[in-house]
């Protein structure tokens, strides 16, 4: 096992020595080569290693003043977008400063380090933050930055100088606040020096480095190394020259306290401002001089040590990779691997590596097949349990993709399983379908819990209702990562339901009527004993005249003739009990019981001359006949009431056991005067309340709150001129216009309150007449809730988005400020290329200049809610194309405004963009070889404005009629038209802010015509 060189056995079993050098010859021959040029390129080494280390600083200088500037740009631009946000607040525009000087406190919490002031065209401030308000105030430190803001009506950032109020060394900056256009106000963010002093600090320079701001007159704003003893004074001579002529640079020159320093400068991109750094010479020496030394030593340490090492451990590297060879092909084979003995660890480790390699691969490729098994089986077994069921089930990750479905979904939109999975809800469903669903989906998402709620879904039979039980599905680590549902088929139960409750109203109108129609015939029997013959000869209802002694018929009339199928003279022969199915003795006791109790209505079963059995109700009454008391009776066939009141009683039942099992809301009733007549089991676990302790002896007044009773009395008396308190502040409203859906806070049983949605609606008979009222709660006080968090949520997002998009167009104007200096600077060697691609540059700075302002725009619709007047769509159209008149005359257009009167009560701003985007659109995509003409009309409908923009345009396609509302949604290029995609997304949120709705009518190539509405009565905005 010695020497240096490698053997091989020949065919001969003499050794062969291979061709190849050994290790330790290339370790050697490496060395060799390494040390000659070594010694060689010292020296010029050295050199260079001074000049590149020199340049390094002289790079890391710029880097860090750069650094520096973007952190002071930053700031500033922070505070500049700060300021001009509460310039635009509704308070400064109503002159309410007390709540202004409020809603910038809570800005202040944010940004504790600044000050907000506010100051008129005299340089007074009006407003102090550092100052409780209404505490007097001094007049502004500096008044002239004060007057240029007035001037120029333009934000400026001022240079240093002594606070008005604290003395100390501060700068501001200014932004005009406008009403009606003018300026009435200078606002102001102050930063206090050491503030920007800790944006130095924060950068944690070297130690020895000094770091400084300068104003535009350079004025130390701020330093690192003895602020307090510099900050107000100027920089040295050199170093301001420097900085007034180049925006960046390197310089050599003294600090102004006499420290000989490199450094480096820049200015600031927002204000006028540089920031500069020196770094002491005696530090930028040192540490070269002391570098370079190290690294002459260590190249002769390496060089000297490197060779003798590699010949003596060559040897040894050579022997343990050669014997690392057997295990390796061992392995690879698949038979045991052999362990040598070596002499290098890492070799060692390689060869017991290859042993454990050996018999992991053996483990896991066994387990592998174990688990691939089983995993296998699982699916198996899983897959055939959801397709067993009948009901639809399925799953959805968060994006919308299905993860599971089973047989009875795959045959419900008859694809296959491949075509179903990882797809959206709208590739096998109509778009506004799997809207609803996916709404769904996010709710289970949102509360983390099931729900359960009904669902439709359209089938070639027409829609169809399931019942869906959602719940969420998370993985091994309790994430959410999905949403899993089972939905039945209810529609068939929906529509017996419906069934059910049409024929109960018509067979309570049927008994009603019935029973109407009875009661007058009796009071006209009643009304006079004289008119009895002809009414009992003429009556159509059947009329018996009986003999109470022995029950023989005495007369009988036509209509009773006709009805029982005997002759008139035949019933004057029978008896009673003959047609009676009662025995003769049970009718003799009916009619003894009826002289005696006074009786006069009961109910039997007669029989026909047929053999038919007819249930009869007869009314019955004594009458003096030739001087003798006859009793004459009246017959009418109830055979038909008495199933109908079996069915109604069959119906109250199950109508009954339908609202005592609804357990979710609460179904109370209550008579005309409000004593409570149905308390269902859902009002019973809602209020705590048994429905023995209500049910006819209490009103709904137990439940409400007594102070909201009294206030909505108050209302409705004003409201309609006459006093309303009591049971009528739930019923007035509801049965002057049909029905009142309103909130309320119930008190249960307990003394807890909760918020209800109450609908109260009046129950009527057949006639009209209101025999009671129905009212339906549900609990709304988790909604109501929701609905809180989502107005504020929506309030944050919407202020976030308009300060972001106006921190998004100060890089863009800085992008286009750069762009036109490049060209402007290399304009002689620029080829017709590189101008097109800068041209290209700058366009796109300017369509997304064009799109933040666009998006502004989009948010600040709704945002003036309490801003509403009455106007008249007229002048509205005409202010609209007084602002497009440049326009409308470019492209010959005519606009005709229809004349009739129509007032609206709406934002005037909101209401005139809605009218210039829409005629705007109209002249925009006119058709080429026609003039454009647009014709604005309305008229009223229902309680509501029906406006219609109508043009002779080139038309949209009817599958783009719902994508033309969308955000920055296009249906033609930017070269075609111009335009970001924005106007109708800010037509349709406009519209929808009043309360009304819009859509758009066209036919390609012949015009378009967009269509929306307005309501009569004014609401709040916003």
């Amino acid at each position: 096992m010695g020497g240096d060189g490698a053997h091989d056995g020949g065919g001969d079993g003499a050794p062969r020595v291979s061709p190849l050098p050994t290790i330790r010859r290339k370790l050697a021959w490496l060395v060799a080569a390494c040390l000659l040029p070594g010694m060689l390129a010292a020296p010029l080494l050295l050199d260079h290693l001074y000049r590149s280390g020199r340049a390094q600083l002289e790079q890391q200088a710029i880097q860090t003043v750069r650094a520096l500037v973007r952190g002071l740009d930053r700031d500033l631009a922070s505070a500049q977008a700060a300021v001009q946000v509460l310039a635009t607040s509704p308070h400064l525009q109503a002159d309410d400063l007390a709540a202004f000087h409020a809603q910038a406190g809570e800005v202040l919490r944010t940004f504790p380090e600044r000050n907000f002031v506010l100051t008129d065209a005299t340089a007074q401030e009006r407003v102090n933050l550092r100052q409780p308000f209404g505490a007097p105030l001094p007049r502004r430190g500096n008044p002239d930055q004060v007057r240029r803001v007035f001037e120029s009506g333009q934000p400026v950032v001022s240079d240093l100088y002594r606070g008005g109020l604290l003395g100390l060394p501060v700068v501001a900056i200014d932004t005009p606040v406008r009403r009606g256009g003018a300026v009435v106000y200078s606002l102001a963010t102050v930063l206090r020096s050491d503030h920007l002093g800790r944006i130095l600090a924060d950068q944690r320079l070297p130690p020895g480095w000094i770091a400084a701001i300068f104003d535009s007159t350079g004025t130390i704003v701020a330093r690192t190394h003895e602020p307090e003893r510099f900050v107000g004074l100027k920089g040295t001579p050199i170093l301001i020259e420097r900085m007034r002529h180049a925006g960046e640079g390197l310089s050599e020159n003294n600090t102004v306290e006499g420290i000989p320093v490199f450094g480096a400068f820049t200015h600031s991109s927002v204000a006028n401002w540089s920031v500069a750094i020196g770094i002491p010479k005696e530090i930028l020496f040192a540490d070269l001089r002391r570098s370079l030394a190290l690294v002459g030593l260590a190249v002769l340490a390496v060089l000297a040590t490197g060779f003798g090492l590699a010949w003596m451990l060559g040897g040894q590297i050579a022997r343990s990779v050669r014997a690392l060879t057997a295990p390796a092909l061992a392995l690879g084979s698949g038979d045991a691997v052999p362990i040598p003995s070596l002499h290098v660890r890492e070799a060692d480790e390689v060869a017991t590596a290859l042993g454990i390699a050996a018999g992991l691969l053996l483990r896991r490729t066994a387990e592998r097949d174990q688990a691939r098994q089983e995993e296998t089986a699982t699916q198996r077994l899983l897959q055939d349990v959801i397709d067993a069921s009948t009901s639809i089930i399925y799953a959805f990750d968060r994006d919308g993709r299905c993860l599971l479905v089973n047989a009875a979904c795959r045959t419900l939109f008859a694809r296959p399983v491949h075509d179903i999975l990882g797809k959206d809800r709208q590739d096998f469903l109509p778009a506004e379908v799997a809207a609803i669903h996916r709404a769904n989906d996010l709710a289970v998402f949102a509360s983390g819990r099931p729900m359960t709620l009904e669902e439709g879904n359209p089938e070639p039979d027409g829609l169809h209702t399931y019942l869906s039980i959602k719940f969420p599905i998370r993985d091994g680590h309790g994430v959410l990562y999905g949403v899993g549902g089972i939905s039945t088929d209810i529609t068939g139960r929906k529509a017996a339901e419906a069934e059910l409750e049409r024929h109960r109203h018509h067979l309570e109108a049927l008994v009603a009527e019935r029973t109407q129609a009875l009661a007058d015939a009796l009071a006209e029997v009643q009304r006079s004993e004289e008119r009895y013959r002809t009414l009992f000869t003429r009556s159509k209802v059947p009329m018996l005249l009986i003999d109470p002694a022995d029950g023989a018929i005495v007369d009988a009339n036509l209509a009773a003739g006709a009805y029982y199928g005997h002759a008139v003279d035949t019933l004057r022969s029978m008896r009673i009990s003959d047609i009676n199915t009662l025995s003769r003795d049970a009718v003799a006791a009916e009619m003894e019981r009826a002289r005696t109790e006074g009786l006069n209505h009961f109910l039997f079963r007669h029989r026909l001359a047929g053999g038919d059995i007819r249930d009869v109700e007869v009314h019955s009454g004594p009458v003096e006949m030739e001087g003798r008391t006859l009793l004459y009776s009246i017959v009418h066939d109830v055979t038909g009431r008495r199933l109908a009141d079996e069915a109604i009683h069959r119906l109250n039942r199950q109508l009954q056991d339908i609202l005592a099992a609804a357990s979710e809301v609460a179904i109370i009733a209550t008579d005309c005067d409000g004593l409570i007549t149905l308390f269902n089991r859902g009002a019973q676990r809602m209020l705590g309340y048994d429905e023995r302790q209500v049910v006819g002896r209490q009103t709904p007044a137990l439940f409400h709150a007594t102070e909201e009773v009294e206030s909505r009395g108050r209302e409705l008396s004003a409201e309609f001129g006459c006093p309303v308190d009591g049971f009528r502040v739930f019923a007035e409203k509801a049965e002057r216009d049909g029905h009142e859906l309103r909130e309320w806070t119930y008190v249960r049983k307990d003394g807890s309150r909760l918020t209800v949605s109450l609908a109260v609606t009046p129950v009527r008979a057949s006639d009209g007449r209101i025999t009671g009222y129905l009212g339906v709660a549900q609990d709304i006080t988790a909604r109501r809730s929701l609905e809180e968090e989502l107005r504020r949520s929506n309030a944050d997002l919407e202020q976030f988005a308009y300060v972001a998009s106006h921190d998004l167009r100060q890089p863009l104007r800085m992008v286009s400020s750069y762009l036109a200096l490049i060209e402007r600077r290399l304009a002689g060697t620029l080829d017709a290329e590189c101008r097109e691609f800068l041209g290209f540059a700058r366009d796109g700075a300017i369509r997304m200049d064009r799109l933040i302002l666009d998006l502004l725009e989009y948010s600040r619709v709704g945002r003036h809610g309490a801003m509403t007047e009455a106007v008249t769509l007229a002048e509205i159209a005409d202010d609209a194309c007084r602002s497009l008149a440049m326009a409308i005359d470019e492209a010959a257009a005519t606009v005709d405004i229809a004349t009739a009167p129509a007032v609206v009560a709406g934002n005037r701003a909101e209401l005139v963009r809605l009218f210039q985007n829409l005629i705007a659109n109209a002249v925009k995509y006119r058709h080429p070889e026609r003039t454009p003409l647009v014709a604005i009309e309305w008229q009223r409908r229902s309680g509501e404005w029906r406006v219609a923009v109508k043009d002779n345009g080139i038309g949209i396609a009817p599958e783009y009629f719902a994508e033309v509302f969308k955000i920055f949604r296009r249906l033609h290029t930017s070269t075609e038209y111009e335009g970001s995609g924005i106007g109708l997304a800010v037509c349709q949120r406009i519209v929808e802010n009043h309360g009304g709705r819009i859509w758009v009518e066209s036919e390609p190539g012949v015009g378009s015509t967009f269509r929306f509405t307005l309501p009569t009565t004014p609401r709040v905005i916003g």
